[in-house]
């Protein structure tokens, strides 16, 4: 047996080592925190951060490496941010290290250490960690090559990386890791009936409690964080939910229409309760051995006499109009949650369950046109909209819907008397008050004489028709003054017209106050799709 101060021979040769690569090195006057050294080495780019680590020195002249550390000394390297490290030095005959080892206490060795520690814990056992050792995992040891200063510089910075980045990373490890995002609540209650429980759970009723104990999981190991008498009537603490989207479709008919919404969910025995709510959708079903015995649904996309922001109601116009064929053209409509690109089927709804009134369908139709219309002009729908406002220009914006979105063949009519022109352009003015904004458009649609020309079987007068349509101005007018209004009409849109166009005719029902004198005469001429 060597009688050689291994333990003061190993730190001494570490010591040499930093000095030699200009690592400043800190001895611990105490090492009984878990390691010998605080070294700091500092970078070429002085404006990187220093690179600083714990070590803990362990000599030995043995051929088979066997080094126990107590948990204290584990919990110490393992909680702190900085990265700490195990420096093995394999003794032979002679004064220097025939070997060395280094060992990064990593992210399994973090996790192994909190393990037990919270393991300790929970078994009150606290007051034995001196006692628990662990071995240095050799198997995870990086040899060091000579000269072993250069390899243990070169080992330590490339582990690190960056400093700022390796501190948070492991703080990550040391706060978060093996926590269940879940909590066990135990309740204690004289109240026996699954239904009162459920309730109480789903944050609809209070009930009378006894006490609750509450559990947090780490590691899968349970531990007690709060014990509270209470003794009266209270409301659950925490309501369980998840934020969850909701679909819809028919049986026949697949489209499909998505709602965000939140999902309240409480199974007891044979007792199941669901509660979903959201987006103007309001849903509870109760069932008894998978049996539905209670339940019902209600669905308020919008409120037809309330100011609403036309982004955020379309979604929902949108399921509530699916909801609406389903149910009138009598197919079964089906709900499924979605979920990690999953739909886990929820249950089935018989059509009669949302027969739509008539108004209701109109004001649906009217709303996901005028929406259609902004967006095929590229304008934003982000905008305030009072539905009875909308529902007024009904008729407009079907007929504008029918040229601009679905795209339907404008129809110029002339009277015999008046000669052909072989290309003209017609000027097309939409203007549609919100209730709270002016939204405007304006283009003109291109005749050419290749264009297909026809008689009116109702009026005998000669046809033209065309799909070219191209838009020369559009806006949203945030004013509710009609001067306003009506000077944008009589000198914006007029310049506009004048300055795209020096082919253009007038339909019938276009006022520009007796501007266009020298264009063709508007009692001869109209404009139809």
């Amino acid at each position: 047996m060597s009688k050689r101060d291994l333990g003061n021979l190993g730190e001494s040769e570490f010591e040499k080592w930093c000095s030699h690569k200009g690592i400043t090195v800190n001895r611990s006057i105490n090492d009984k925190k878990g390691w010998d050294f605080f070294i700091q080495s500092t970078p070429d780019d002085i404006e990187k951060p220093n690179i600083e680590s714990l070590i803990q020195v362990k000599s030995t002249e043995a051929e088979k490496i066997k080094i126990p550390i107590k948990l204290t000394n584990w919990k110490n390297l393992s909680t702190t941010s900085l990265p700490a490290f195990f420096l093995i030095l394999k003794y032979g005959a002679s004064e220097n290290p025939e070997k060395a080892y280094l060992v990064h206490v990593d992210r399994s060795s973090i996790i192994r250490t909190l393990t037990a520690l919270r393991r300790m814990n929970v078994k009150n056992q606290a007051h034995k960690i001196s006692k628990k050792t662990y071995q240095i995992q050799m198997n995870k040891a990086i040899e060091l090559s000579k000269p072993f200063s250069d390899s243990f510089k070169n080992e330590i910075e490339k582990i690190i990386g960056d400093p700022l980045k390796y501190r948070e990373e492991k703080q990550h490890i040391i706060t978060r890791s093996g926590a269940s995002k879940l909590r066990k609540v135990m309740i204690s209650t004289q109240n026996n009936r699954p239904e009162d429980i459920i309730d109480w759970l789903l944050g609809l009723k209070k009930i009378e409690i006894k006490s609750i104990e509450e559990y947090s999981t780490r590691f899968g190991i349970e531990k007690k964080e709060e014990y509270r008498e209470i003794d009266e009537e209270v409301s659950v603490p925490f309501i369980p939910h998840s934020h969850i989207d909701i679909l819809i479709q028919g049986e026949q008919i697949t489209e499909k229409a998505t709602l965000p919404v939140i999902f309240r969910s409480v199974s007891l025995e044979e007792h199941w309760k669901f509660i979903i709510e959201g987006s103007g959708l309001e849903i509870l079903f109760q069932t008894e051995n998978k049996i539905a015995v209670s339940g019902h649904i209600k669905f308020d996309a919008f409120n037809e006499n309330t100011i609403c922001n036309l982004k955020q109601v379309i979604p929902k116009i949108k399921f509530e109009a699916l909801l609406h064929k389903l149910a009138t053209e009598q197919d079964m409509i089906q709900f499924y949650l979605c979920k990690d690109n999953k739909n886990i089927p929820l249950f089935i709804l018989h059509p009669d369950s949302f027969l739509p009134s008539t108004e209701r369908d109109e004001y649906i139709k009217t709303l996901i046109q005028f929406n259609k219309i902004i967006e095929s002009v590229n304008l934003n729908n982000n905008v305030e909209v009072d539905p009875k406002y909308i529902f007024r220009y009904k008729e407009s914006i079907n007929s504008t819907y029918n040229m601009m979105v679905r795209n339907y063949e404008y129809e110029a009519k002339f009277d015999e008397t008046v000669e052909l022109p072989n290309e003209f352009d017609v000027p097309l003015i939409r203007s549609f008050f919100t209730g709270v904004n002016f939204i405007y458009i304006v283009g003109i649609v291109q005749f050419t004489e290749n264009d297909k020309k026809e008689k009116c079987e109702c009026c005998g007068r000669n046809k033209v028709f065309s799909s070219k349509f191209k838009i020369l101005k559009k806006g949203i007018m945030h004013s509710l003054s009609d001067d306003e209004v009506d000077g944008m009409f009589k000198t914006s849109i007029f310049e506009v017209l004048k300055d795209c166009s020096n082919k253009l005719v007038y339909d019938n029902s276009i006022d520009l106050r007796g501007e266009n004198d020298s264009l063709v005469s508007q009692d001869k001429f109209g404009l139809s799709f």
